[in-house]
């Protein structure tokens, strides 16, 4: 696989609809839609972040937007992406150190998950890139039809919940209740997603199941 795609092979691939856009505000997070929108989407099991550290997470996003922001402006795209990458990786750095039961590392786990994934590839959603990781899934999705990426990562959770739970003998809540999602903004942000994702493992010091769109 080359290491950055063809500017031919994101010409159409990578550009949100924004007079589509619609922000809704969820329980923590808010969550951005587009139609032609490419995600980078992230779900967690329930067990990965205790809720007094999603809390923490929280103020200090709030502490730095409100730092980066000049009085009676918006923060630029830029300063937008910069507090995203920031926190991103500050997240991933907490989890690969393997907080909670980490049931994912469990083969049977990982492939009810992934399998979840490829089920609807190529007709309710097209995949770019995703890995499975012990406590968290990254996944880079471009929903079809007009179908919000919401709805996909719903069917993933509930799907996989029930086969999970029942494989590890639990019950309850298997995955936090609200995932994350972001909207690619350009060709040069999807690169860096997709590798992003696909690298995560290696950056770990693990292995784990992982799949990326062939760049030609």
């Amino acid at each position: 696989m080359k290491n950055v795609p063809d500017v031919t092979f994101l010409s159409a691939g990578v550009a949100p609809d924004w007079e589509t856009l619609e922000i809704a505000k969820g329980a923590q997070l808010p969550h951005w839609t587009a139609e032609r929108a490419i995600y980078h989407v992230c779900f967690r099991l329930a067990d990965s972040v205790s809720w007094a550290q999603r809390q923490k997470w929280l103020e200090e996003r709030e502490a730095l937007q409100k730092s980066l922001q000049a009085e009676d402006r918006q923060m630029t795209e830029a300063e937008r992406l910069r507090l995203h990458n920031l926190f991103a990786g500050k997240i991933d750095r907490f989890l690969d150190q393997g907080e909670g039961a980490c049931v994912l590392r469990d083969p049977v786990c990982s492939s009810i998950v992934s399998d979840a994934l490829k089920f609807f590839d190529g007709q309710r959603y097209d995949l770019h890139a995703w890995c499975v990781m012990p406590n968290q899934v990254h996944v880079v999705v471009e929903p079809k039809d007009g179908r919000k990426v919401g709805e996909t990562v719903h069917g993933w959770t509930s799907f996989t919940s029930n086969l999970i739970n029942r494989h590890v003998c639990r019950s309850g809540t298997l995955w936090q209740h609200e995932p994350y999602d972001h909207i690619i903004r350009s060709a040069k942000e999807y690169v860096f997603q997709v590798l992003y994702v696909w690298e995560n493992p290696d950056k770990a010091g693990i292995k784990a199941a992982r799949w990326r769109k062939e760049w030609e």
